[in-house]
C-alpha cells in the first residue's frame, strides 16, 4: 500500500547587523590642480582669525603615550580628546607625555588655558579623582600643576571642564610645550588625565569679547562660580539627604562619578535628577551619555529620543544624536535623527553631512552623494558657508571630500587665501604632500606680493613645517645616540600617533631586539666559566676519542709488530748468514720501535688528559654547587608566578625582524640555537660574512664547530681567524696551544718482551673503560648546558621583568590596527610577568573576543571583573559573550494529520559550550503514529519511537568549519502497535516486554562549512525507516544522507529591497529491509529563492516572495513503507510579516502569514494536480526566550481548487528555546 506523509520544516533566519567598512572615498572625480593662475594676480583676502590667540586640539600632538589613538566624545572639542585611563606606569620609568608645538606670532603675556579633567589635588584633605599633571615650556624647567593652582571656569561635558593654569610670558616664534602625568589620583591607584584642547590668550583680550572662536569656548573667562575643589562622594550624598530635591547635588554627584568611570552610579544620580526636572534636557543628555560610555547603547539612543522631545529646537542635541547612533552602529535610528533634524533645520549643513555620512557607512552610496549634492549646491555663492562645508567633511575624517568643495570654491572664488590653505591642508590629510606642496607654490603665483603677505605666508608655513621638524629632530637625536632606548621608545610612540603604525611597531620591535642582543651578550659573559668549561670539555672529549681510535691502531700494530719482530729473530737466529732475512730483521725492528714508541705516546698523552679531565670535573662540581643555589633562589623569588620562557615565540619574534635588523636578530638566533643544542642551525644563522668582523660572532660559531665535533672546521677556523677569537676568550688560544703534532718518534730502541707485554696489557685493559669515559663527558657536557639553559632562562626572566610594560604599549599598537592574534601574545607575555594586570587581562579579552575566542575572552574578563568589578565594560562583555554562548534548551511540539495518519512529535534538546572549539549536547525525540485508516489488507495500526543521543559539536574557526558527531539509539516496542499476540491466561513477564522491544543503534556526522554569504551543513545518520514500525511490516534501516546550502545576498546601496536567499536541499537513502536482499534507493532535490521588500518601516511590515520546485523518487515504490515515485512540484508563495519591538530590543512580536500554490505531479496519476499550502507563524522574543507557535495546512486538488482535495494535511508546532546564561552582576 502507498501512502504519501507530508511534513513541514521551518527554518527562520532573523539577520540582525551587517558590518561595513567604513572607507573615505571622495563625492567624485576632482580636480587635482588649482584653477589656471590668473594673468594679474590676486589681492588677497585674508583669513578671519582672532587676534591673541592661540588655540590647539588636544589630538593635535605632535607625540603621546597617553594613548594610542584619540576617543571619540561628541560633547568634546572637534569631537575627540585625549584620554589617559592606565593603570601601570610606562615602560622605561618615563612619565605619561603628550608634546605639541605652537607658534606665536606676537611676544606678549598670555593665559594658559585647558579644557579637560582637573589635575587631582596636592593636598590629602581634598578627594583626589584625576592625576595631577606639570607642563613644560620648550627648554624651561617643569612646573607642577595640582587643583589648588588653577582656577575652573566652567564644565561643558561630564569630565571635562574650561581651566585657567597661570600667564605666561611668550616670544614670537615657535615654541613646545610638554604636558607630562607621573602621579597617579589617589582614588584608585591609575594614572588619569584629560586633555580635551588648550590655549594661550594674550592678557589685554582677556576681558575682551571674542568672536572667531571655537564651538567650544568659555564663554565668560572670568566666571568663578564653580572654582571650588571637589568634594567626596559622601559629602554630596550629605547634601541630598539634607535636601532630596536639590538637583544641581544629583548633576555634581554624577559627574564625579563620571570622572571616576563609574557610570553606573552616574546614571542612577541622573535618573534622580531628571525625575525632578523631566523638562530639564541637560540632565536627560547627560544620562544618554553615560549610558552609551557603560556600553548600553540600545538605552543610550531611546534617552536621546527622548531629548529631541524636550528640546527639538537644539541643533546640537540632533547632531550629537545622530553622530552616536552612526558611531555605535545604528545606522536606523542615525538616519532617522538627521532627518528629523533637517526638517526643523533644513539649512544645517552637519546634520545634512553627517547624514550622508551615515548612508556612506550603511554602502548606500547613492544617497550618500544625492545627499552631498545637495549640500554642495545650498553653498553655492557663500564663501563661509563653502568653507563650513568643507571643515565639516575634514572634521568627520573625510578630507578627501573637503578637497573637491575647495577646489570648487577656488575657482568660483579666487582671492580667498584660506581657501587655498584649507586645500593644502586637505591634502596633507590625505597624505598628498606633493599636491599640497603644489598648493603652497600656487598661492605665490596667484597673490601679488606685499608684507602682509610675505608675513602670514611664513607663518603658515612656518607652522606647517613644526610638527616634521619635531619628528626629524627625534630621527637625529636618535641617529647620534642609537642605543637610547629611552628615545627609541619615544619615537615609536610618536610614529604611531602620527599614524606611522608600521614604524611604530618596527621601532618597537626594535627595542625587544636590541634588547635580546645585550642580554645574549651580557649571558656570555655570566655564563663565562660554564661556556669556558663547557668548550674544554667538548675539546677534551675530542683528544679523548681520538686516543681511543689510537689505543685501538696502536694496540693491533705492536702486537703485529712485535709478532713479526720475534718470528724473524728467531728465523735469523737459526739463519745468521742470511743477509735477506737479515736486512728485513732491521726493518721489522724498526717497525717494532716506532709501534711500541707510538703506543708508549698514546699512553703518556692519556695520562695528561686525564689529569686534564679530573681537573675539570672538579670544576664542575664547585660551579654546579653554585649554580643550584642561584636556581634555588631564583625559584623562591618567582615563588607561585606560573612564569616560562615561551623559546618558540621568542624564535618568531627575531625572525619576524630579522629582516630588518639582520644582525642582531642573527646573532642571537644563532646563539639561542647553539643553547638549544640545534648545532646546524647555529651555524647557519652564524656562518655569514654579516658577522665577518664581529668576534662574538666568530666566537659563536667556532664555538658550533667544537661542540659539534668537527675539529677540520674548528681547526681552519682557529689558522684563519685565531687573533679575533683570541681577543674574546684567551681560554681558546691555550686549548689550540695545546695540539698535538703528528705523533711520529726519532727515537729507536728495541723493548724487552716484558716491557712490550705490560704495554699492550696497559692499552688492552683501558681500550675496554674508553666508552665509560666519553660517556661521562658527554653526561658532564649534558649538565653543563642544563645549568647554562637554566642560567639563561633566569636572564631571560629578568629581560621579560624589565620589558613586558614595552610589550604592554606593543599589544597596545596591534590592537589599535586590528593584529588581534599578535597583541594577544604579546598580552600573553606581560601576563606571564604580571598575571594581575588588570589592563591588560582587560585587552587580552578584548582580543580574544575579536579574533573567535569567546571562551578564552570571558576568563580575562572573569579576572578583571573580580579585580575590579567596576574596571572599563569588562561585565558587560562577559555577560554579551555568555549571551551569545549560553547553554540552550529547546523544547518543541508537533501534530501532523492528513487522511490516513495522525503523527505526534516532542523534542528536547540540551546543548553547552565549553569553548570556542568544542561542546556537548544531547537531545531526546518521541514520535507517536497513528494510522487510523488503512489501505487494502493492512489493519490500522500504531507506533511510538524514542530517539535519544550525544552530539559533540567541533568547531575549526580558521576554515570556518563545524563537526558534529552524534551517537544513542532508538527503541520501539511491539506492545502499542499491537504487533503481538498474548496468552490471555498468562500475566505478561518481562522476559516479553524485553522481547517486543526493538533497539537499534543511532548515529552519524555533520559538517558545517560558511564561506562569505554561502552556508552549508551535510550530515549522515544510521537510523530506523519510522513507516516500518507499523505491526505486520519488516523492520527497515536507512543510511541517510542529507545537504543543505543556503545563501544569503543583500542588495547593494538598499535596504528596502532584499535580501535574496536561496536554499538547496538534496538527500540520497540508502534503504534496506529485513529478509530483502535488494536496498532501495529514496531520493530528493529540492530547491528554493526568496526576496524580500520592506512596505512599512512603522509599522515594520515585509513582503517575502517565494520559489520553490522539489523532486523526488526512489528505485522500488512499493516496498512496506512510504516511497515517493517521480514526485514533482513547483510553486510560487508570498509572505506579509509583521514586527514590534520595544525601545530597549528586548522584546520583540512577529507575526507572518505565508501562502502559496502551484503544480504537482506524480508517477502514479496520469493528470496534473494543483497543490496549496498556508501558513500562521508567530514569534515572541523576551530577553533570553524565544516562544514560537505555527499552524499551517496543505492540500492537493485533482480538479481544481473547487473540488475536494485528494491529500491535505494540517499541522501545528509549539516551541520553546531558551539561553541559559551565567552572567556577572556588574
Amino acid at each position: 500500500m502507498k501512502r504519501q506523509t507530508c511534513r513541514i520544516k521551518y527554518l527562520i533566519f532573523v539577520s540582525i547587523f551587517s558590518v561595513l567598512a567604513l572607507l573615505p572615498i571622495s563625492l567624485s572625480a576632482e580636480e587635482d590642480t588649482l584653477s589656471e593662475v590668473p594673468t594679474v594676480k590676486l589681492t588677497p583676502i585674508f583669513p578671519d582669525s582672532e587676534e591673541g590667540l592661540i588655540y590647539i586640539e588636544g589630538e593635535d600632538a605632535v607625540s603621546t603615550n597617553f594613548s594610542t589613538t584619540a576617543v571619540y566624545n561628541y560633547g568634546a572639542s572637534n569631537y575627540r580628546s585625549l584620554q589617559l585611563i592606565q593603570q601601570n606606569a610606562p615602560y622605561g620609568g618615563q612619565a605619561y607625555y603628550a608634546e605639541y608645538a605652537f607658534y606665536v606670532e606676537e611676544s606678549g603675556d598670555y593665559y594658559f588655558w585647558y579644557g579637560g579633567t582637573p589635575p587631582g589635588p596636592k593636598e590629602d584633605v581634598y578627594p583626589s579623582y584625576a592625576s595631577p599633571f606639570r607642563y613644560i615650556l620648550d627648554d624651561q624647567l617643569p612646573v607642577s600643576v595640582y587643583r589648588e593652582n588653577l582656577a575652573i571656569n566652567e564644565a561643558y561635558t561630564p569630565a571635562y571642564y574650561w581651566m585657567e593654569v597661570e600667564k605666561l610670558s611668550l616670544t614670537a616664534g615657535i615654541h613646545k610645550l610638554r604636558i607630562e602625568v607621573a602621579d597617579k589620583r589617589r582614588f584608585d591607584g591609575k594614572y588619569y588625565f584629560f586633555m580635551d584642547a588648550f590655549f594661550f590668550l594674550r592678557e589685554d583680550r582677556m576681558e575682551e569679547e571674542l568672536t572667531n572662536v571655537p564651538d567650544l569656548f568659555p564663554e565668560d573667562r572670568l566666571d568663578r562660580s564653580m572654582d571650588n575643589p571637589f568634594q567626596s562622594v559622601s559629602y554630596y550624598e550629605n547634601i541630598i539627604a539634607e535636601n532630596p530635591a536639590n538637583k544641581n547635588a544629583y548633576i555634581i554627584l554624577s559627574m564625579i562619578y563620571s570622572l571616576l568611570g563609574d557610570y553606573i552610579n552616574a546614571i542612577k544620580n541622573l535618573n534622580s535628577a531628571v525625575n525632578l526636572d523631566p523638562e530639564d534636557p541637560y540632565p536627560l543628555l547627560l544620562m544618554a551619555k553615560n549610558r552609551i560610555w557603560n556600553a548600553e547603547v540600545t538605552a543610550g539612543l531611546s534617552l536621546y529620543k527622548q531629548l529631541m522631545i524636550i528640546a527639538p529646537d537644539n541643533v546640537a542635541y540632533w547632531a550629537e544624536a545622530g553622530k552616536v547612533a552612526a558611531w555605535t552602529g545604528n545606522y536606523r535610528d542615525s538616519i532617522d535623527f538627521f532627518t528629523r533634524g533637517l526638517e526643523i533645520f533644513p539649512e544645517d549643513l552637519n546634520l545634512k553631512v553627517n547624514l550622508g555620512l551615515t548612508y556612506l557607512w550603511m554602502s548606500r552610496r547613492d544617497d550618500a552623494d544625492r545627499i552631498f549634492i545637495e549640500a554642495e549646491e545650498s553653498v553655492l555663492g557663500d564663501h563661509q558657508r563653502a568653507m563650513e562645508l568643507g571643515s565639516i567633511h575634514s572634521v568627520n575624517g573625510y578630507p578627501a571630500n573637503a578637497v573637491k568643495i575647495y577646489n570648487k570654491e577656488i575657482g568660483d572664488s579666487p582671492e580667498y587665501l584660506e581657501t587655498y590653505l584649507s586645500l593644502e591642508q586637505a591634502y596633507r590629510d590625505t597624505g598628498e604632500n606633493e599636491k599640497a606642496a603644489d598648493i603652497i607654490r600656487g598661492v605665490y603665483e596667484t597673490f601679488e606680493e606685499s608684507e602682509e603677505f610675505s608675513s602670514y605666508m611664513t607663518v603658515y608655513e612656518q607652522k606647517v613645517k613644526m610638527k616634521a621638524d619635531i619628528l626629524a629632530s627625534y630621527r637625529a637625536a636618535l641617529d647620534e645616540n642609537p642605543d637610547n632606548i629611552s628615545l627609541r621608545q619615544e619615537l615609536a610612540q610618536t610614529y604611531f600617533w602620527n599614524g606611522l603604525r608600521n614604524e611604530a611597531v618596527d621601532e618597537s620591535r626594535r627595542i625587544l631586539v636590541n634588547k635580546m642582543y645585550l642580554l645574549i651578550k651580557d649571558f656570555d659573559s655570566k655564563a663565562n666559566a660554564l661556556l669556558i668549561l663547557n668548550d674544554k670539555i667538548s675539546y677534551l672529549k675530542a683528544r679523548y676519542e681520538e686516543i681511543a681510535k689510537a689505543y685501538s691502531t696502536a694496540s693491533r700494530e705492536l702486537s703485529a709488530a712485535q709478532s713479526s719482530y720475534s718470528r724473524t729473530k728467531a728465523s735469523l737466529e737459526k739463519k745468521p748468514e742470511n743477509s735477506e732475512l737479515a736486512e728485513k730483521f732491521d726493518d721489522l725492528s724498526i717497525v717494532y720501535s716506532d709501534a711500541y714508541n707510538s703506543a708508549v705516546l698514546w699512553r703518556d698523552r692519556l695520562a695528561e688528559q686525564e689529569i686534564v679531565l679530573q681537573d675539570l670535573s672538579e670544576q664542575w662540581e664547585t660551579l654546579s654547587v653554585s649554580e643550584e643555589a642561584e636556581e634555588k633562589i631564583f625559584r623562591q623569588l618567582m615563588g607561585d608566578l606560573d612564569w616560562s620562557w615561551d623559546r618558540d615565540f621568542t624564535r618568531m619574534e627575531l625572525r619576524e625582524v630579522q629582516r630588518s635588523e639582520p644582525f642582531l636578530a642573527g646573532y642571537v638566533l644563532g646563539r639561542l640555537a647553539l643553547f638549544d643544542n640545534k648545532k646546524e642551525e647555529a651555524i647557519r644563522y652564524l656562518n655569514k660574512d654579516l658577522f665577518e668582523d664581529d668576534p662574538f660572532a666568530r666566537y659563536g660559531l667556532y664555538q658550533a664547530w667544537l661542540w659539534q665535533g668537527n675539529r677540520a672546521k674548528q681547526k681552519s677556523m682557529w689558522e684563519s681567524e685565531a687573533d679575533i677569537l683570541t681577543l674574546y676568550r684567551q681560554h681558546l688560544s691555550d686549548m689550540e696551544a695545546s695540539a698535538w703534532d703528528d705523533g711520529a718518534s726519532d727515537s729507536y730502541f728495541i723493548p724487552a718482551e716484558d716491557d712490550t707485554e705490560i704495554l699492550s696489557k696497559t692499552i688492552s685493559e683501558r681500550s675496554k673503560v674508553f666508552h665509560d669515559d666519553i660517556e661521562g663527558m658527554e653526561n658532564m657536557a649534558d649538565e653543563i648546558e642544563s645549568a647554562l639553559d637554566r642560567k639563561l632562562n633566569r636572564q631571560i626572566y629578568a629581560l621579560e621583568q624589565e620589558s613586558y610594560l614595552l610589550r604592554y604599549e606593543l599589544g597596545n599598537y596591534y590592537l589599535d590596527m586590528n593584529e588581534n592574534l599578535r597583541a594577544s601574545r604579546q598580552f600573553d607575555r606581560v601576563l606571564a610577568m604580571d598575571p594581575w594586570n588588570i589592563s591588560a587581562n582587560y585587552k587580552l579579552g578584548i582580543v580574544s573576543q575579536r579574533y573567535g575566542n569567546w571562551s578564552r575572552a570571558m576568563d580575562q574578563y572573569k579576572k578583571v571583573y573580580f579585580q575590579n568589578p567596576l574596571y572599563e565594560n569588562a561585565a558587560h562583555y562577559y555577560n554579551q559573550l555568555a549571551r551569545e554562548n549560553a547553554d540552550t534548551v529547546h523544547v518543541t511540539a508537533q501534530n501532523i494529520t492528513d487522511p490516513a495518519v495522525i503523527s505526534y512529535t516532542g523534542r528536547g534538546e540540551y546543548q553547552s559550550s565549553i569553548n570556542n572549539r568544542l561542546a556537548w549536547g544531547a537531545f531526546y525525540n518521541l514520535d507517536i503514529n497513528r494510522q487510523y485508516r488503512s489501505y487494502g489488507t493492512e489493519e490500522p495500526s500504531s507506533y511510538k519511537l524514542h530517539t535519544a543521543a550525544f552530539k559533540l559539536p567541533l568547531s575549526f574557526p580558521a576554515w570556518n568549519l563545524l563537526l558534529t558527531p552524534f551517537a544513542g539509539g532508538q527503541s520501539s516496542n511491539a506492545f502499542f502497535s499491537g504487533d503481538y499476540t498474548f496468552n490471555p491466561d498468562e500475566a505478561v513477564q518481562i522476559s516479553e516486554n524485553n522481547t517486543a522491544t526493538t533497539v537499534e543503534p543511532y548515529g552519524g556526522l555533520g559538517v558545517g562549512w560558511t564561506c562569505n554569504f554561502l552556508n552549508t551543513y551535510l550530515e549522515y545518520r544510521y537510523e530506523l525507516e519510522e513507516d516500518s514500525l507499523y505491526a505486520g511490516r519488516s523492520l527497515t534501516k536507512r543510511h541517510a544522507f542529507d545537504l543543505t546550502a543556503n545563501s544569503y545576498f543583500p542588495i547593494e546601496d538598499n535596504y528596502l529591497f532584499g535580501p535574496v536567499t536561496t536554499r538547496t536541499f538534496g538527500s540520497f537513502n540508502l534503504q534496506k529491509t529485513e529478509g530483502e536482499s535488494d536496498t532501495n534507493q529514496v531520493y530528493q532535490i529540492l530547491q528554493e529563492v526568496t526576496a524580500g521588500y520592506v512596505v512599512s518601516q512603522k509599522p515594520y511590515i515585509k513582503l517575502t516572495a517565494t520559489g520553490l520546485f522539489n523532486f523526488e523518487n526512489s528505485r522500488d515504490s512499493n516496498p512496506s513503507y512510504y516511497a515517493p515515485d517521480e514526485i514533482m512540484e513547483a510553486r510560487g508563495g508570498l509572505k506579509v510579516a509583521w514586527s514590534t519591538h520595544n525601545p530597549e530590543y528586548t522584546e520583540s512580536l512577529e507575526v507572518s502569514l505565508f501562502g502559496s500554490a502551484g503544480g504537482y505531479w506524480s508517477g502514479t496519476m496520469n493528470y496534473p494536480a494543483v497543490k496549496t499550502e498556508g501558513l500562521f507563524s508567530v514569534f515572541y522574543v523576551k530577553d533570553a526566550m524565544m516562544l514560537y507557535l505555527t499552524m499551517g495546512g496543505a492540500g492537493s486538488y485533482k480538479d481544481g481548487l473547487s473540488s475536494d482535495p485528494f491529500y491535505w494535511e494540517l499541522s501545528g508546532t509549539l516551541g520553546c528555546k531558551i539561553n541559559v546564561a551565567s552572567l556577572l552582576i556588574p
